[in-house]
């Protein structure tokens, strides 16, 4: 009989200014960018121009793993209908050179 072996996800120690206050408990949570613009990939190198909804919406099915943490999610402009409201994502940015500039200028 042949077992599988058995995978570990690290995640990263959290630091202590990543602390949020919620009323008056503190809860650990991290940054976390979340880049999704939509465009699809191929094998030979291509990059495709057209928006790919649907990438950008089955990005959502891992959300709920970041619930204690501060998401920021980087989207094209047509993927914001998709995603405005969600609980788990606290910041929604577009992808524009002012956006890329902003999120170098917080690192």
């Amino acid at each position: 009989m042949k077992l599988k072996k058995k995978t570990k996800v690290l995640i990263p120690a959290v630091r202590a200014e990543n602390r949020l206050a919620v009323g008056n408990k503190h809860q650990q949570g991290r940054k976390v960018l979340i880049i999704k613009i939509g465009f699809s990939e191929f094998l030979d190198n291509r990059v495709e121009t057209t928006i790919s909804l649907g990438d950008i919406l089955r990005s959502t099915s891992i959300l709920h793993l970041f619930r204690n943490d501060v998401v920021t999610l980087l989207t094209a402009k047509e993927g914001l209908i998709l995603l405005e409201g969600n609980p788990y994502i606290k910041r929604l940015l577009t992808y524009d050179l002012t956006t890329i500039l902003q999120l170098q200028a917080e690192h």
